[in-house]
């Protein structure tokens, strides 16, 4: 499998909190190292994942919620994270269809099924 982004990030956001994993290159050529960590849904922790993400130097961000607990968190990043990183957004809609601007970066799934990989 050829790999398309070597830093990226996948961020599970629920009501309290955001599990982001972290994949980066690895010591040795062609490895990967994955890190876990659990960041809180205030401005403060936001600011904190935003910083964390800086220093691993991620490229690609992916984000998956279940309710609007992403909006927080995408528009902290879409404000401090530079213009050339990738920002997905993967929302679960429990209720009528999402419709979203063609201009923006944020993509919008109705099922896992629907969902763009």
């Amino acid at each position: 499998m050829d790999v398309v982004h070597e830093r990226a990030a996948g961020i599970d956001i629920s009501k309290r909190d955001a599990k982001v994993a972290v994949r980066v290159p690895g010591k040795r050529s062609g490895s990967f190292t994955t890190t876990v960590r659990t960041f809180g849904a205030t401005t403060a922790q936001i600011l904190a994942l935003v910083d964390y993400l800086l220093d691993q130097r991620v490229t690609t961000v992916v984000m998956e919620a279940t309710s609007d607990y992403w909006k927080p968190f995408y528009y902290v990043m879409e404000d401090k994270l530079p213009g050339g990183m990738f920002l997905h957004m993967l929302y679960r809609v429990t209720g009528p269809a999402c419709s979203i601007s063609p201009n923006t970066r944020v993509m919008c799934a109705t099922s896992a099924k629907e969902r763009p990989m």
